[in-house]
């Protein structure tokens, strides 16, 4: 991928180049600095970068001491009323490079036009020998401010994970344009105007699919999705929005964890010489429902990526008694089961017994179960003792917190 029109690419060697590395370090230095606030439980007034040093809102920008705050709070180099008191980064004649400047200088308040910056695609194909990349709008679809709304919330979401603005998510645009019986036709006029973006309009209503009607609804839109993209295969290099602001990554894995495994095969590789069973009973289906929305959010989720990974991995096998550990795949951050629901006790219950089935099979060297906990607490409160001795525990930290414990978190490492 690449920061189109501003000579900053990631390469083949995945090594960052100036401006992505310039604006990670902002990232960073952000997060220090807000981080005190973060734990608190709330921030401040203003850019709260601003108050230290016994500064504080109150005392800077009380509206008591004039349209432009209390002047002894304020220097020459970014603390003004305009970045403390409003938030907005930087002079308003400052370009990129100034802009991530005062971000390295902790300047929080100079991320969201850098973002606006890095959003805005640039060199746009302006021939009218190609109306559907052009995205002027539709009288019963999107219009063209709707449209750009849209792709510069979808590029930001490229650099850093952020809500959608009101109205302007998937669920809220589909509704919007193309719920109606008339659908199909809308969105023939949709992609007569703007093809990729009905495109990427379609994959993103995926995850929602998934959710309000099951898995396959999902398979069905993201079919339409391919289909508009195929058809336009030849305009994705024409396009800007589409090459520059799309955030492409939302869907790359649909496909993959939509369709059938399709048996045992090498599809993915297993760089390590083990054996693994994965056992998926109908029984335990609550306990995996829905892994694309599952999926979408951070460390804690990574469990939805190893089960679909397994399901297709070389280190796969169809028979336990062939396996050196056992796997049932159970979404534990993303339903909670560090303190288990109610509604999910009986397969919980089911999970147990029959990992316990598996792991103490007769004539063999019983397979070991296998618990990955991609996030810090050990999940189903009160089960630890019952599962520890017939299970292997992947954690990232070496010692996973127990529910009503204290909090303090153990050595960083995938430790079994």
């Amino acid at each position: 991928s690449s920061l189109h029109g501003r000579g900053c690419s990631i390469g083949d060697s995945g090594s960052l180049t100036r401006e992505v590395d310039m604006l990670a370090a902002v990232l960073w230095k952000v997060f220090l600095l807000l981080h005190p606030f973060m734990v608190a439980g709330e921030i401040a007034g203003g850019n709260p970068t601003c108050w230290q040093g016994g500064f504080t809102f109150e005392l800077c920008c009380d509206e008591r001491h004039g349209p432009r705050g209390n002047e002894a709070c304020w220097d020459a180099v970014f603390h003004t009323y305009r970045t403390c008191c409003l938030g907005v980064g930087g002079d308003e004649a400052a370009g990129y490079d100034d802009l991530l400047q005062l971000g390295e200088q902790g300047d929080a308040s100079v991320l969201p036009r850098l973002l606006q910056m890095m959003s805005e695609p640039e060199a746009c194909y302006e021939g009218d020998d190609k109306p559907q990349v052009m995205c002027r709008g539709t009288p019963r679809g999107l219009s063209a401010t709707e449209w750009k709304k849209y792709f510069e919330a979808h590029a930001k979401t490229r650099y850093m994970r952020t809500d959608w603005p009101p109205g302007l998510d998937v669920q809220a645009l589909w509704e919007r344009c193309c719920a109606g019986p008339d659908s199909e036709s809308v969105l023939a006029e949709m992609e007569a105007d703007c093809a990729l973006g009905t495109a990427s309009l379609l994959y993103g209503t995926v995850v929602m699919m998934e959710s309000q009607v099951g898995a396959e609804e999902a398979r069905r839109r993201l079919v339409m999705a391919q289909a508009v993209r195929t058809r336009n295969w030849a305009m994705q290099s024409f396009d800007c929005h589409w090459s520059q602001q799309v955030n492409h990554a939302n869907w790359q894995h649909l496909s993959w964890f939509l369709d059938a495994p399709g048996g045992y095969g090498a599809q993915l590789p297993c760089d390590l010489d083990v054996k693994i069973y994965v056992h998926e009973p109908a029984e335990l289906e609550d306990l995996r429902r829905e892994p694309i929305r599952c999926a979408v959010r951070g460390l804690c989720f990574t469990e939805v990526w190893l089960h679909q990974y397994l399901r297709r991995s070389a280190c796969r096998v169809a028979e336990p008694a062939a396996a050196d550990f056992v796997y049932i795949p159970a979404y534990s951050s993303c339903y909670d089961l560090d303190v288990p629901p109610d509604r999910y006790h009986d397969a919980l219950e089911k999970l147990l017994e029959q990992g316990s089935t598996l792991t103490h099979l007769s004539g063999t060297a019983a397979p070991k179960l296998l618990l990955p906990f991609t996030c810090e607490k050990w999940k189903m409160k009160g089960w630890h003792a019952r599962l520890r001795p017939r299970a292997i525990v992947a954690a990232v930290e070496s010692r996973p917190l127990v529910p009503a414990a204290p909090a303090r978190h153990g050595p960083s490492a995938m430790h079994g």
